[in-house]
C-alpha cells in the first residue's frame, strides 16, 4: 500500500492487518512510519519511499519483495491534491508535483513490482488505484480537476498489468 502515514492508507494498515493480511507499506514521513513499525511488527514492513523518485521506488520494493514475494494486492493509494484553484492558476511546480507523484508514481511502483520491474518477479493478481478525485468534482470542488485528471490516467496505468489495456 503506497501512502500509509495517513488518511486511507492508514486506515487500510489497519483494516488488512486485522484481516489476516501481511502488508507491506511506504509513506514519506519517518516518524509516522516508525509508529506504524512498533504497531504493526515484522512480517509486516513499512519503510520510506518518496513517489517522485525512482530509485526510492525501486528501494522500497526491492525490500518489500525480497522480504515477501509477490503481492497479492497491490494498492496504489498514495496522492496529492492541488490547492483548490482553476487550472489556469496552479503553477508549474504544483502541476509537476501532483503529476509526478499521482502518475508517474503509480507508474513506477507497478513497473517495479511486476515482472517488467528490476528484477524478474511475478505481476500481482490484483492491482487497485483508489480513485478519490472523481468525489471532490461531484461535491463541487471545481479547482480540483487536475487530481481527478491525474486519477484517471493512474487507472488507465493500473489496468495494463491485467493484460486488459496494452501489452505490458
Amino acid at each position: 500500500i503506497t501512502g500509509v502515514t495517513r488518511g486511507l492508507g492508514r486506515a487500510m494498515v489497519s483494516e488488512f492487518a486485522k484481516l489476516g493480511w501481511t502488508v507491506a507499506g511506504c509513506g514519506r514521513n519517518e516518524i509516522l512510519l516508525s509508529e506504524l513499525r512498533k504497531q504493526y511488527p515484522a512480517p509486516h514492513q513499512f519503510l520510506a519511499a518518496d513517489l517522485t523518485s525512482e530509485e526510492s521506488i525501486s528501494a522500497f520494493t526491492n525490500t518489500a519483495l525480497s522480504g515477501m514475494g509477490a503481492p497479492d494486492l497491490l494498492l496504489n493509494n498514495g496522492g496529492i491534491i492541488n490547492h483548490n484553484a482553476p487550472l489556469w492558476e496552479i503553477g508549474e511546480a504544483e502541476f509537476a508535483e501532483v503529476m509526478d507523484i499521482n502518475v508517474k508514481g503509480v507508474a513506477s511502483i507497478i513497473r517495479h513490482t511486476s515482472h517488467k520491474g528490476s528484477l524478474p518477479r511475478s505481476t500481482p493478481r490484483r492491482v487497485a488505484q483508489l480513485i478519490i478525485g472523481e468525489f471532490h468534482v461531484i461535491v463541487g470542488g471545481a479547482g480540483i480537476v487536475m487530481c481527478t485528471q491525474s486519477s484517471a490516467f493512474s487507472t488507465t496505468f493500473t489496468s495494463m498489468p491485467s493484460g486488459t489495456g496494452m501489452s505490458y
